[in-house]
């Protein structure tokens, strides 16, 4: 995406003029870096006010810039109106000649249906992502074959995760990496309707894009992982993705509890050590903000700095655990 943005900088100085670059890198920074890095916890909507106001000074000559939807679709998505933002990029999808800024927008459109839960939609706009983009054909097959899963489509969603290590360009790569490992463990009998909610939850998660659903889809998800039960390797998960929704809708006791389970089934997991280490991490957060509990908050983040190395991610959640340390300092 930063390549693909960095391309529309010349098209951005005709449409914002002077300092073109300079507010093209604040939008960017304000709806998509602090967001995806959650440089302020879980509050995704922290940086959205700055972007309206950068937003408000284009509005009354390039309200109808492609750029300029694109925008204001991304603060729709982090505001949780799903609705606005798909007015916005469907109509950034109609005015834009460009093929890359096209796609974005396809992207942000697959990602609105993704938090609406809507599988099917989900999965066809993946699909075509995967078709079209010349970046991330194995992030979207997996995005694919997760949405076919959580739809009940297993035999399509099997098929999918083994195409998903076909079109790994780099191994090494932390997200390509993450992708390989989970398609190669989507087999057999582990692939069920289940464990693809799981990991459909697990990228809302991860993407930073759970309290962008509604009250009714977060409520959904509580329910379906309370209905799953056990779930094996998976516990761990499921304890995790419940607390972060929790969280979001302001039951700290429960978040911390089923937190504090993420963590100790989480490192039975072998395979999927990025799960305590979320999770310990998301539970200093809660208890680092309340007096009586700061000093445990404390030494659960730098138990996840300290002690933690080698899973998922690594490098985005240092980034969040050194904000963090340094806020509570």
């Amino acid at each position: 995406m930063i390549f693909v943005l960095n391309s529309q900088l010349k098209e951005c100085q005709i449409l914002f003029g002077l300092g073109a670059g300079s507010r093209l890198t604040l939008l960017w920074y304000h709806t998509i870096v602090r967001p995806f890095f959650a440089l302020d916890g879980s509050k995704v909507r922290a940086g959205v006010e700055a972007a309206h106001l950068l937003l408000q000074e284009a509005q009354q000559n390039y309200a109808q810039s492609a750029l300029f939807l694109f925008f204001r679709g991304r603060v729709h998505r982090l505001q949780g109106d799903i609705g606005g933002a798909l007015m916005s990029y469907r109509g950034a999808l109609q005015v834009s000649p460009q093929r890359e800024l096209q796609l974005l927008a396809l992207h942000e459109v697959a990602w609105c249906h993704l938090l609406q839960l809507n599988w099917s939609h989900a999965q066809g706009a993946f699909a075509n992502l995967k078709k079209e983009s010349r970046w991330s054909k194995s992030f979207y097959a997996y995005l694919s074959a997760v949405c076919l899963g959580a739809s009940g489509r297993l035999e399509d969603c099997a098929k999918g995760m083994n195409e998903v290590p076909t079109l790994v360009r780099r191994s090494s790569h932390a997200l390509e990496a993450f992708l390989m490992r989970r398609a190669l463990r989507s087999k057999g009998d582990t692939l069920t309707k289940n464990y693809c909610l799981l990991r459909a939850y697990e990228l809302l998660y991860m993407w930073n894009a759970l309290s962008s659903c509604s009250l009714q889809h977060r409520l959904q998800m509580v329910e379906e992982c309370q209905v799953m039960g056990q779930c094996g390797d998976q516990e761990g998960l499921r304890h995790l993705i419940m607390a972060a929704i929790l969280d979001t809708l302001g039951s700290a006791d429960d978040a911390v509890e089923h937190f504090r389970l993420s963590v100790q089934h989480g490192l039975l997991n072998s395979e999927e050590h990025c799960v305590p280490a979320f999770a310990l991490y998301e539970l200093g957060l809660l208890l680092g903000a309340n007096d009586e509990t700061l000093d445990e908050g404390k030494k659960c983040l730098e138990d996840v700095r300290d002690n933690y190395h080698g899973y998922d991610f690594e490098n985005r959640l240092n980034v969040r655990i050194h904000a963090a340390l340094k806020n509570l300092s």
